[in-house]
């Protein structure tokens, strides 16, 4: 490997990055590591793969860039990743066999000579890129990207929306404390490998959200549930503090700084730091974000990131709050 001349072709790993990084769909996860430096790294040979992630907010894609690729002794290798729910694993049987065959559908519909379709829960398509590629071709293929990354999303959109009418008869339980009408869906977040920042639906900063105008936003997270929560002000009895950070916001999107103490890499020291026992964020996971409308009674504006388990217990009466 170290007289593979991929390793020295700074140009091309610089191309691709620039190629993607110019689609506006796509957003490169800077908190991930420098472009610079993991070729650089490849580059003089420091080590045997860089890798870089792109994300599309949107439609809660990603994509993977390898350099070189090592399997198939090309220049890269792009992978496309948009699941349904994190937890699915493979199989070619029941509902999760049809959801692979679904989405190997709409990639196929937009195969080109350098990507692949996949039969997989949460891959959707491989793109190999050759040494030498054809210019065409890859833009053709990076079209191809953006247009399977959309279709998935809409067949996402269209399943979870097959449910809505059994969990909206649930939701209607006058038993429990809070009606569900209080509560307004805002989207959901991936949460990435040791991740530092995390991309935040537009809405969290209208009315009855994180007030826009703060400098700072609280994070704290429920006593009994352990649901993380997002406060424009300190939360009072009920809720244990953690930290504060900024909101950011710009061409990359919503973007939130993550307390040390809830990120998926915690340390032994930043978990003995709290109290009680929230449920912290954990690589992979989809993270659903919502609010109450009309905020608390002492004027507090809540924003919840709850779990799908969180999420479906409240939706199902189960927990009268989250």
């Amino acid at each position: 490997m170290a007289d593979d001349p991929l390793r020295y072709s700074h140009s091309l790993y610089r191309d691709l990055v620039a190629r993607l990084r110019s689609r506006p769909a796509w957003v490169l996860d800077d908190a991930a590591g420098d472009p610079e430096d993991e070729i650089a790294a490849v580059t003089e040979g420091e080590t045997a793969m860089g890798e870089l992630f792109f994300a599309q907010t949107e439609a809660e894609a990603q994509i993977t860039l390898r350099f070189p690729d090592v399997e198939q002794g090309g220049a890269a290798q792009l992978l496309l990743d948009r699941p349904l729910d994190h937890r699915l694993e493979p199989s070619e049987d029941g509902f999760v066999g049809r959801l692979c065959r679904a989405q190997a559908g709409i990639a196929s519909a937009h195969e080109t000579p350098y990507l692949e379709p996949a039969a997989d829960p949460s891959l959707l398509a491989t793109v190999h890129v050759p040494p030498e590629p054809d210019d065409e071709i890859l833009e053709r293929t990076l079209g191809a990207l953006d247009a399977i990354a959309d279709e998935a999303s809409q067949l996402h959109d269209e399943l979870e929306g097959a449910l809505t009418p059994y969990l909206d008869d649930a939701d209607a339980d006058p038993t429990t404390a809070t009606s569900i009408t209080e509560w307004e869906y805002l989207g959901s977040v991936r949460i990435k490998a040791n991740a530092e920042r995390i991309s935040v639906p537009e809405d969290i900063f209208a009315d009855g959200g994180v007030d826009p105008a703060s400098e700072r936003v609280y994070w704290s997270y429920n006593r009994d549930s352990g649901a993380v929560v997002l406060t424009n002000e300190p939360t009072g009895d009920g809720y244990e503090s953690v930290a504060t950070s900024a909101l950011r916001t710009g061409e990359s999107g919503n973007r939130l700084q993550v307390p040390a103490q809830l990120r998926p890499d915690d340390s032994d020291d930043n978990e003995s730091s709290l109290d009680g026992d929230p449920v912290p964020l954990t690589t992979g996971e989809r993270r659903h974000v919502v609010r109450r409308r009309a905020g608390t009674d002492d004027g507090i504006r809540m924003v919840y990131l709850v779990t799908d388990a969180q999420l479906q217990a409240r939706l199902d009466g189960s927990v009268d709050q989250f």
